[in-house]
């Protein structure tokens, strides 16, 4: 079996403002998190959701997809996990999975 990860990554963080971007020994705390999941041979993709450009430039260095940035509304803490939106491009309805404050 296969799995896709998904690491949520919000920018601002309800205590510690871009906490993911903070060093723990040698490197950011996302980092860290992509590397453990790489490390799980059942995993073929890490899929990080962030509302951060500079989250989303190193998860992506680490080896993380980051297709998108998640949009300002869904990286509050009152955010819907799942929701309901438009996309800008085609104007097509699309379920947004697993948006959340994290």
């Amino acid at each position: 079996m296969k799995i896709l990860t998904f690491v949520l990554a919000r920018g601002h963080s309800r205590r510690i403002s871009r906490k993911n971007l903070l060093l723990l020994g040698n490197k950011p705390l996302i980092a860290w998190l992509v590397d453990a999941a790489k490390n799980i041979p059942e995993v073929c993709e890490i899929l990080v959701s962030t509302d951060d450009s500079e989250i989303a430039a190193v998860a992506r260095s680490a080896g993380a997809l980051v297709p998108w940035l998640r949009p300002t509304e869904l990286a509050t803490n009152t955010a819907p996990v799942w929701r309901r939106h438009y996309t800008r491009s085609t104007g097509m309805k699309q379920r947004m999975a697993l948006w959340t404050a994290c």
